[in-house]
């Protein structure tokens, strides 16, 4: 667990995605995508890396659902998640869509949002965005001319 802020962006090149643990399809698609880009990075460059996916449905995404759910797809993802505010300074910040459906129904909703993946510096600057879906080869490849630069 721990706090996760701009200061757990530097250091390392991070891979941050956004998302619900309840969502249908675009989640455990770019989950599965950053899982593969993970597991193919070069041995040395991985360690220069870390997956971040932010929960942005903080109603049902409690920090221990977080991990379990994370752990379906790769052990070494870190979770996010924070109140409303918090999430909504950093979505807006990064122009990040989401929006929580009304169904009508309390428990069963969808959380509409955008399935851009962000790629930041280890001076915590954004580099690179890589639409929905990824191509995990494609970004691979990417990313070992970026980290290598």
């Amino acid at each position: 667990g721990g706090t996760f802020s701009e200061k757990s962006l530097e250091g390392r090149w991070t891979l941050m995605s956004f998302g619900y643990s309840h969502c249908p399809d675009m989640c455990p698609t770019t989950l599965t995508s950053l899982a593969s880009i993970n597991k193919n990075m070069p041995a040395g460059q991985k360690e220069d890396l870390q997956i971040v996916f932010v929960f942005v449905d903080w109603e049902r995404d409690q920090p221990e659902r977080l991990k379990e759910y994370l752990s379906f797809f790769d052990e070494t993802f870190t979770g996010a998640t924070g109140v409303e505010q918090a999430t909504d300074a950093l979505t807006t910040q990064l122009g990040v869509l989401w929006e929580r459906v009304d169904s009508g129904d309390d428990e069963n909703y969808l959380v509409d949002h955008s399935g851009t993946t962000y790629l930041f510096g280890p001076d915590g600057q954004l580099r690179a965005l890589f639409g929905y879906p990824m191509e995990p080869a494609d970004v691979v490849s990417d990313l070992a001319v970026l980290l290598d630069g």
